[in-house]
Order: structure tokens, then C-alpha cells, then sequence
């Protein structure tokens, strides 16, 4: 660090006698901290930033700026970087209605009823913030990501969904007086209320919404007491046994579903013994026995959106890590 304005600017030059490789091809980085993120976006377009998204301020850059530089002429300098956490639905497998092999209709029915590309369009700010979680929990761009459309809980199919519940619950009397919970956020009440709307129109059920201050929502959901409610994960790291030790194997901390299933724990048990490349076909082995469980109700993975101008050389933000300094350079322009 050569210079700091406290609250307004950082400048970093280059040690050119660094010992690492590569060597750096910048020779200074200056950093404005700015908390109007329209003016950001305004200077970005004038020519006063190269890039508009390090350091996770992605998300925060306004949808509307985003949506007019998608659709214009410089929407090659827009980035969609998926991120590492994922929401669904959780089911508790312990309590009626939902519970064990005789709740699998209705889990199933409460998923396809949820018609994704409408929930992206309301929560995620037209497809911006996130995108609908087609190829299983674990995050795009994630080890162990099933891949495009290979997640058949995340399909939408009212027709079918409104068959499971009839043959499940032909009074509605098991699923009467269901109640989603949630931990708030505007995020996360909009998800709530989505979910309403379209378990309302598509299944014909009520659900309440009941919002609970954080750390009692995930107190009571660790102890299992939530029927239906909100689950999501970020990743720590990229690896599966990240999500599989903490969310899907028998008495998992962070399960709060009750959910078990033998095979799985044994597959994972297996799969966490292996080196990571001969690991992954076990747990996506392991992920396939939770769709065939209808174990949950996918939502949405979580992008981030990056503007970079085209003469910025060097690798992408990936999942986890905006790309070092040192790896970059300016093109001439």
C-alpha cells in the first residue's frame, strides 16, 4: 500500500523485486470506496473505473443499471459469476405431513409446484442475483454440481404436482395449517412470499408465513422443531464433503430435516476417504439417492455480477476468489 485516504481511496504499487511468480505486470492499483453504487456504475461507464466489482461489492450493484447494460451495447463487459451458497426448501422428516417414505408424494408435489423462472423473475431481480438451482444443491461452478437441468425436483409441473397431492392428501387436511418459516431479509421474505403465492395457485394449499429473529430460526431448525422452512448453504470450501457432513448424512449439525438415509451415510462415508477426483462420483451418487427421496424443494444458486472493461486481461472471479492483482493487466486502448 503506497497510499489511504481513510473512507475514500486506496493506491497499491507493485514491489518489483517480489520474489513470487508471475511477476507483476500492473504497477499501480487504485481503489475508490464508494457506498452510491449508481455513481460507481456512472464513473465505470465514463471511463473513470476498469472494473466495478471486487471484493464482493457485486452485490450491490444496482439491478437497474444491470438490466440497462444487458441490454445494450457494451453487455460483453457484464459478468454473471455464480457464487457458493444455494436456498431451498427443507422438509422435516420426522413430523407429518411430510415425514419418511410416506410424505415422499407430498415433499415432490410442494417442489413441482414452484415455477422457478417466475420465482428468479420476482426475488432475484430478473435473473441478477440468482439464478434457479437446476442441477442439485450444490452450487454451479462447485465440485460435485450435477450439472444444467439435471435436477428433476426443480422442474415445474403444476399438473403433476396438483396428482402427488391429491393421491397424498385428498381432504388437504395434512397439509391444513402449514406453516413456512424463515429467517428475515428482503431476500428472504420475498422468496416467503413467492412460495405463498404459487403453493396457493398451483396446489390450492395455504401456507402461513411465520418469520423468526436469526439466531432463534436456526436454533430451532438445528433441534428439528420447523415442518417446512428455509435452508440454504455457502460453501466453506469447494469440495462436497462440505455439504454432505454438514447438511445431508444421518444427525448432520446443520440438517435440521431429520433426514436419513443408510446408503447415502455409507456413500458419503466412502466418498470423504477418496481423493477429491475419485470422490465425485460418489457424492453425486449420494446427491441422486436425495432427489430419488424427494429430500428437498430446489430454489435458487446466488450470482454475482461483475463490469469489466474488455482491455482487462487475466483470469475471472471464480466461486470463491476475485482473481489477484498480479494476474492481471491492461491491454492498450
Amino acid at each position: 500500500m503506497s497510499a489511504r485516504t481513510p473512507k475514500q481511496s486506496l493506491e497499491f504499487s507493485a514491489v518489483d523485486n517480489w520474489w513470487g511468480s508471475p511477476k507483476p505486470t500492473l504497477k499501480k492499483i487504485h481503489v475508490d470506496v464508494i457506498s452510491d453504487f449508481s455513481s460507481a456504475v456512472a464513473k465505470y461507464e465514463q471511463g473513470g473505473f476498469d472494473d466495478v466489482g471486487f471484493g464482493d461489492m457485486n452485490a450491490a450493484i444496482p439491478s437497474e443499471d444491470v438490466l440497462r447494460i444487458k441490454a445494450g451495447p457494451k453487455v460483453s463487459e457484464l459478468h454473471f459469476i455464480p457464487k457458493t451458497r444455494t436456498t431451498w426448501v427443507g422438509f422435516n422428516f420426522k413430523k407429518p405431513p411430510f415425514a419418511g417414505a410416506a410424505g415422499k408424494d407430498l415433499r415432490k408435489a410442494f417442489s413441482l409446484a414452484i415455477d422457478r423462472d417466475k420465482l428468479v423473475d420476482v426475488v432475484c431481480s430478473h435473473g441478477i442475483t440468482c439464478a434457479k438451482a437446476t442441477g442439485g444443491l450444490i452450487s454451479k461452478g462447485l465440485k460435485g454440481y450435477l450439472g444444467d437441468n439435471a435436477d428433476p425436483l426443480a422442474k415445474f409441473d403444476a399438473a403433476q404436482a396438483k396428482q402427488l397431492l391429491q393421491s397424498a392428501d385428498p381432504n388437504k387436511t395434512k397439509t391444513k395449517g402449514l406453516v413456512y418459516q424463515y429467517n428475515p431479509s428482503d431476500f428472504n421474505k420475498a422468496i416467503a412470499e413467492n412460495l405463498q403465492s404459487q403453493w396457493q395457485d398451483n396446489l390450492g394449499v395455504k401456507v402461513d408465513l411465520q418469520a423468526t429473529e436469526r439466531a432463534t430460526f436456526f436454533s430451532r431448525r438445528t433441534k428439528e422443531e420447523y415442518i417446512i422452512f428455509r435452508h440454504s448453504w455457502q460453501a466453506d470450501y469447494d469440495h462436497p464433503q462440505d455439504w454432505f457432513d454438514n447438511l445431508f448424512t444421518t444427525d448432520a449439525g446443520n440438517g435440521g430435516t431429520g433426514y436419513s438415509n443408510p446408503q447415502l451415510d455409507a456413500l458419503v462415508k466412502k466418498a470423504d476417504a477418496k481423493k477429491t477426483e475419485d470422490a465425485l462420483a460418489d457424492y453425486k451418487q449420494a446427491s441422486q439417492l436425495m432427489i430419488d427421496d424427494a429430500q428437498y424443494a430446489p430454489l435458487v444458486y446466488a450470482l454475482g455480477v461483475f463490469l469489466t472493461k474488455p482491455y482487462v486481461k487475466g483470469p475471472q472471479a471464480n466461486a470463491f476468489n476475485d482473481p489477484y492483482w498480479n494476474e492481471l493487466s491492461i491491454a492498450q486502448h
